[in-house]
């Protein structure tokens, strides 16, 4: 379980700040990073979700 705190920990921000950046900006970006940044929110949605189930479980 404490590994998976320290991943979301670091990732969600991360991806977040992220997409915040490219919604504001919106850099010209190649397709490896569009799904990149794809992968990214779904993971975090994905481990967000497990957390919740996890703790009201």
């Amino acid at each position: 379980m404490l590994p998976i705190i320290f991943g979301l920990f670091i990732a969600i921000p991360s991806t977040l700040y992220r997409t915040i950046f490219v919604l504001i900006n919106k850099p010209k970006q190649s397709l490896i990073e569009k799904v990149i940044l794809t992968m990214g929110l779904a993971m975090t949605l994905l481990f967000g979700a497990a957390l919740v189930d996890i703790i009201f479980r």
